[in-house]
């Protein structure tokens, strides 16, 4: 497999800033408000100058990414949404994503094999089109089980628990080099 073209060394993973949570609205709709904002634009010094951001279709991601872009254009990717799957009223989420990301095989979630295809998919085209610096604004259970084939991150469960919102991820590029689906 030819090596992915990224000559600032690394992606940055970002996970979205904490959304207004409204259970009567599916999480894929879910927006940002100003604390979230402020919160996603934290992270900005921590992010090369000259990077571009390429972001999920998700408004909370859009949001997020628009923040820490600071008026440079955001690029969105429908296969960096977050794991297909049921809106979930009633039921302890967090719960049944870990089981999900443990290997439990959830009815009507998307696949293990799929999410990592597609997010994989959208990062190399990114990498291929242009060599500046790499920053991806995402989701948990996506970015979770990308990186888990990219790194060794152990534990997927207790990997996932411990990211917040926001949460930024530098995967150095050599780490996706070999990997291929």
């Amino acid at each position: 497999m030819t090596p992915v073209p990224n000559t600032s060394g690394a992606i940055h993973l970002v996970r979205h800033a904490m959304p207004v949570i409204d259970p009567t609205v599916p999480p894929g709709r879910w927006r940002l408000d100003a604390a979230g904002n402020a919160a996603a634009r934290t992270l900005r010094p921590r992010l090369p100058r000259d990077a571009r951001f390429l972001s999920s279709t998700e408004p909370k991601a859009v949001d997020t990414a628009t923040a820490l872009a600071d008026g440079e254009p955001v690029t969105v990717h429908s296969d960096l949404i977050e794991v297909g799957r049921p809106h979930l009223v009633d039921v302890d989420y967090r719960a049944v994503a870990a089981a999900y990301l443990g290997g439990t095989v959830t009815p009507d979630w998307e696949p293990h094999a799929e999410v990592v295809a597609r997010f994989d998919g959208a990062i190399r085209e990114s990498l291929a089109a242009d060599t500046r610096p790499l920053v991806v604004v995402t989701h948990g259970l996506a970015m979770t089980l990308w990186i888990d084939t990219v790194l060794d991150i152990g534990d997927r469960v207790a990997w996932w628990r411990r990211l917040g919102f926001p949460e930024l991820v530098t995967v150095p590029a050599s780490a996706i080099d070999g990997h291929g689906n």
